[in-house]
């Protein structure tokens, strides 16, 4: 009796790919923060946080890719839309994978990648801002929870 042929399923295939990844790298590529601090310490209880994470695949080779994360952070005065604080922060991770598939980097990029950088985003963002002698912003323990 002839066997069906089995078409590839891209689940498992993105799944298998999901599995192999191993992070060698995460490392602070850029950084900048301006601060209005006289505004930001008269300020009112209606300042909200929001922000944007943005990833993007970089030197894909066989085994290997690097991936950009980018998060662009404002807090800004919901009444008189001032903008108290301007945050933004790259870090760059290196991953090896037992294949590197284009479109899988870019689904990973797209989606996954923020269970892996946010809570280096968060770490970061609270302490850049105690350093700067505000009160430490605390993001979001997720990034799904952000205010747009």
């Amino acid at each position: 009796m002839p066997t069906a042929n089995k078409i590839p399923d891209v689940k498992d295939d993105y799944q298998a790919f999901l599995a192999s990844l191993d992070l060698y790298l995460i490392a602070l590529t850029q950084s900048s923060f301006k601060i209005e601090r006289e505004d930001y310490f008269k300020a009112t209880e209606d300042n909200s946080i929001s922000f944007k994470l943005s990833s993007k695949p970089k030197d894909v080779e066989k085994n290997r890719f690097d991936v950009l994360s980018t998060l662009n952070l404002k807090v800004s005065n919901d009444k008189s839309k001032k903008v108290f604080i301007v945050f933004a922060a790259t870090f760059e991770l290196h991953f090896h994978a037992s294949s590197t598939n284009e479109e899988f980097i870019k689904r990973f990029c797209d989606s996954e990648i923020r269970l892996v950088v946010w809570p280096y985003f968060c770490e970061y963002v609270s302490d850049v801002t105690a350093r700067m002698y505000v009160p430490p912003l605390l993001l979001p323990r997720s990034e799904h929870n952000k205010k747009a």
